[in-house]
């Protein structure tokens, strides 16, 4: 019988000098083993971070948005891609009459009914164009009463980075002066008196159609051209006119006006000097206005 367990002595019981041993030839992947093992381990540097300054940085650039959107004239909204309300400044809120709890986390079509997720879609398209985009809309105060607005958008990275920025602008006094003056304008073109705007050295700026029918001119290209004096042969009577208007009471004489073509034109005027609205005290010019003597509301007009 083979005793598979016998061994020499020299196998196992015999000390051996490593050093003398004969090299083994070894793979390359028990090579790399037995270098890792033998390497000193890697010490990881894990760089200190000073969180109290990082914090405080944070906190001075909240403070320094804020005070940028509470610095802006316009009304400041912020929403996110589902039309979310993020972040408003304080103009915003008096324009539409919320608290800033109120405002935060509503769908701006609250505010804004026409601004649908269609129609930001279609505003995400021109600013991906870089095309600059205002829209016109009527909004939503918080007692439902409204006013009309002209309205910026642009992107910014806020939350997100499709977050929108809505600059509004309440131009609620605006059109209501421009209805204003489009009144006055109409009744001034309607007129069935001769209405004429010179400077105070007697140029003509402006004049209406009863004006024009007058003196016979074409066009108001035709009377621009010309100074009242053009229309003021009798130099006393001009000065009359030019030195005696004045700001808080109209001037009223009679004069003998000719037309373009020389043709004799006896009316009676009223003139009243105006202000340059910026200066009070700065006399801007001459609104004249001239009624034929023939007519027979002057009786009326004049007492």
């Amino acid at each position: 019988m083979i005793n598979l367990f016998k061994r020499k002595k020299t196998d196992i019981d015999e000390p051996v000098d490593s050093e003398m041993d004969p090299p083994v030839d070894q793979t390359e992947d028990q090579q790399e083993e037995e270098s890792t093992q033998n390497s000193e381990p890697e010490v990881t540097e894990f760089k200190t971070v000073d969180t109290p300054k990082k914090n405080a940085t944070r906190a001075e650039d909240r403070e320094l948005f804020k005070q940028l959107l509470a610095g802006l004239y316009d009304g400041i909204l912020i929403i996110d891609s589902r039309g979310l309300l993020l972040q408003t400044n304080q103009r915003a809120r008096d324009f539409f009459g919320y608290s800033e709890d109120d405002l935060w986390n509503i769908n701006c079509t609250e505010l804004i009914p026409n601004l649908t997720r269609q129609v930001i879609f279609k505003i995400r398209e021109n600013i991906g164009k870089n095309r600059f985009t205002v829209v016109n809309a009527n909004c939503i105060r918080q007692d439902k009463t409204q006013f009309p607005a002209e309205i910026a958008i642009s992107s910014v990275s806020m939350v997100n980075d499709d977050d929108l920025v809505l600059s509004v602008r309440n131009c609620e006094k605006r059109i209501k002066a421009q209805k204003a003056n489009q009144v006055r304008n109409e009744a001034i073109e309607c007129a069935g008196v001769g209405i004429v705007s010179c400077t105070l050295e007697g140029n003509i700026r402006y004049a209406n159609p009863a004006f024009l029918k007058m003196v016979l001119a074409s066009d108001m290209q035709a009377v621009r051209r010309h100074q009242i004096s053009d229309f003021c042969p009798n130099a006393e009577q001009l000065q009359e006119l030019l030195n005696n208007s004045s700001v808080n009471a109209a001037w009223h004489g009679k004069m003998d006006m000719i037309t373009m073509r020389d043709t004799p034109l006896p009316v009676h005027v009223t003139s009243v000097m105006t202000e340059n609205s910026a200066e009070k005290t700065t006399k801007n010019g001459l609104i004249i206005t001239l009624t034929l003597m023939a007519d027979p509301t002057l009786s009326a007009t004049i007492k």
